[in-house]
């Protein structure tokens, strides 16, 4: 009974016992059908967790974007700061985030004040200049208004009712009106979601100079491409963002100082005021500052001040032709390693498509796009075709030996 029982019994056979642990491992591995089906809805799981992950972060990217390129911009000081503090990153990341702080609130709040003064003090020297009754005389067409209209009617042919005039202040006054009492609101509001979105860049600056290096890590190891790959995309990320903090800022605010100048020198009033304006506009390509200083130049004409024009003008030109064509490019153009064409394009393209903060994103797009075709050229294509031509042109060096 023993012997046939023992016989009967399939795991007292060691063999056997084998053959029922390989059927069971069998049935508990999934078909080449179900672990494709797994896959895909794996895939899918994820994708839409992630669409809907990305979403939660959409409406504070700008704050997030600017916080990394902070981060980066002032990763020196706070790894200066960390090693006077004993290492601790909790303490070095505090101090550099108060700085960053004060380097940004301390100075707009007042410049903010100084120009608010200086707009009432040029208001005030505005209507002291033009009474009413200088404006009565454009509206009817009287005095040097008058001549100026029989001027343009006897050399252009160009006749101007002093109705259509009056109806046009009128018109532009109820206009300027109406717009300042229905965007009151969406100021108010437009300011609360400025503060709301530097609270938050600060924030998140906090935790990127902390946390920073484990971030990197965790986003190297989910990368496939090879460290070395990572790594040189990174670096010219962070070159990137120094490119455009001293670039674009250093540049502008020496704009708005060279601008302010040219009106304190030629005597005109509101040099504070028109400086920082100039400054402001001097980060938008092309036109920058001519939308202040050309206006200013035909008013000096059309009030006779021939050599207070000219001299204004050609000390505008020269400025800005010496900053955005010398200086820009030695602070941009050498740190992104970028032709001038495609940093100039970049910047065109980023406002249009994104607005002011294109200023930003278009050069941080166009050189992790080169940092990409860099790698590609270097890792997936034949070394053979490369050669010094491209290598030139992208970075933005003389070479004409294949022009013959």
């Amino acid at each position: 009974m023993e012997t046939s029982s023992a016989g009967s019994d399939p795991t007292s056979n060691p063999a056997s016992r084998d053959g029922v642990q390989d059927r069971r491992r069998l049935l508990r591995r999934p078909s080449t059908v179900n672990n494709k089906l797994v896959r895909a809805f794996f895939l899918v799981v994820l994708i839409g967790t992630g669409w809907l992950f990305v979403k939660l972060f959409l409406p504070y990217l700008t704050a997030i974007i600017l916080a990394v390129v902070l981060a980066s911009v002032f990763r020196p000081l706070y790894s200066w700061l960390q090693a006077r503090f004993r290492g601790s990153k909790t303490v070095a990341a505090a101090v550099t985030s108060f700085l960053v702080v004060l380097i940004v609130v301390l100075p707009l709040v007042g410049f903010l004040g100084l120009l608010a003064k200086e707009a009432a003090d040029f208001a005030g020297t505005l209507s002291e200049t033009v009474s009413v009754d200088d404006v009565n005389e454009i509206i009817a067409g009287e005095g040097i208004a008058g001549d100026f209209y029989g001027w343009l009617a006897e050399n252009y042919g160009v006749e101007v009712d002093p109705v259509q005039v009056r109806e046009s202040f009128l018109t532009a006054a109820k206009n300027a009106g109406t717009t300042i009492a229905s965007s009151g609101s969406a100021i108010a509001s437009g300011i609360f979601g400025a503060i709301v979105q530097f609270l938050l860049m600060i924030f998140t600056l906090y935790y990127l100079l902390r946390d920073g290096d484990a971030l990197v890590v965790y986003l190297m190891d989910l990368s496939p491409l090879p460290d070395a790959q990572e790594k040189q995309v990174m670096r010219r990320f962070r070159d990137v963002g120094g490119a455009v903090f001293y670039g674009n800022i250093v540049s502008s605010v020496l704009q708005g100082i060279f601008g302010g100048l040219g009106f304190l020198i030629f005597g005109l009033p509101g040099a504070f005021l028109w400086g920082s304006v100039m400054g402001i506009l001097a980060l938008i390509p092309l036109l920058g500052t001519l939308i202040v200083y050309i206006p200013a130049t035909i008013i000096l004409m059309v009030q006779g001040r021939w050599g207070i024009a000219i001299g204004f003008l050609v000390f505008n030109i020269v400025a800005s032709n010496v900053l955005d064509n010398w200086l820009k490019p030695k602070l941009i153009e050498k740190r992104l390693r970028a032709h001038p064409l495609l940093v100039f394009f970049s910047i065109i393209g980023g406002l249009s498509a994104f607005g002011m903060l294109g200023l930003l994103y278009g050069p941080i797009i166009m050189t992790i796009f080169l940092a990409l075709i860099e790698i590609y050229k270097r890792d997936f294509r034949d070394p053979q075709l490369s050669s010094a031509a491209e290598v030139s042109f992208v970075e933005g060096t003389s070479d004409d030996r294949y022009l013959g």
